[in-house]
């Protein structure tokens, strides 16, 4: 299996609190800081979950690349949704079928952007579980030698 930091233990935490926040804390406790947390969290966990979508049959050496240019693509993307009316008008319509609801609002609110550094949060988690899955491969017979594909 491929890794791909969804499963460390920060991205499982940035999980649960995304979950809880918009079951139960954001119809509970409105206000700012149940807004950051969804942003805390979303932007933790887009890079990996696309990462690991884009990957998909992709050879293992290509993946880090994968995952530097889904946390990019994070960035732009969020930056743009969250200053540009534009890009938060198309992002909310996606967000609606998605969910298949009308109720989607998403605010164009620059403050927002305190999530960005969750960015290098994502990478860590990646960097972190990529180089855990080479030491074990490293150790069975068969496996990876020097970390590379043969």
């Amino acid at each position: 299996m491929r890794p791909s930091g969804l499963l460390h233990p920060v991205a499982l935490v940035a999980l649960a609190v995304g979950l809880a926040n918009t079951w139960y804390l954001q119809e509970h406790y409105p206000g700012w800081i149940t807004g950051k947390l969804s942003d805390v969290s979303g932007v933790l966990l887009c890079p990996l979950v696309l990462a690991a979508l884009v990957g998909v049959g992709l050879p293992r050496h290509l993946y880090p690349r994968v995952v530097d240019g889904c946390i990019v693509a994070t960035a732009i993307a969020f930056t743009l949704v969250k200053l540009w009316d534009p890009a938060n008008q198309i992002a909310e319509r996606v967000l609606e079928l998605i969910n298949r609801s009308n109720s989607t609002k998403l605010a164009l609110d620059p403050t927002d952007l305190v999530a960005l550094p969750m960015l290098g949060v994502a990478r860590w988690c990646y960097r972190i579980s990529a180089a855990r899955a080479t030491r074990r491969s490293d150790r069975r017979p068969g496996g990876l030698s020097r970390g590379r594909d043969r």
